[in-house]
């Protein structure tokens, strides 16, 4: 996950999904449940910081991860 959303947040990628686990209660090793809460959050996050097209290419590639 880190990996993908690194063209978008650069350096501050695996932070940005540890803001969003912290933000949902996250801890510890994330369910699959908890993984889609997140991939959920982070669309959220992407539509603010670029727009709907990005958020929907970013979600739909971490879904892809997801369910590898």
């Amino acid at each position: 996950m880190i990996e993908y959303m690194r063209p978008l947040f650069g350096d501050m990628a695996e932070k940005a999904i540890e803001n969003q686990k912290s933000k949902l209660g996250v801890s510890g090793k994330p369910s699959k449940e908890d993984y889609r809460r997140i991939v959920e959050a982070l669309r959220d996050l992407c539509n603010n910081m670029a727009g709907e097209q990005i958020s929907d290419k970013i979600y739909v590639g971490l879904i892809e991860i997801l369910d590898d």
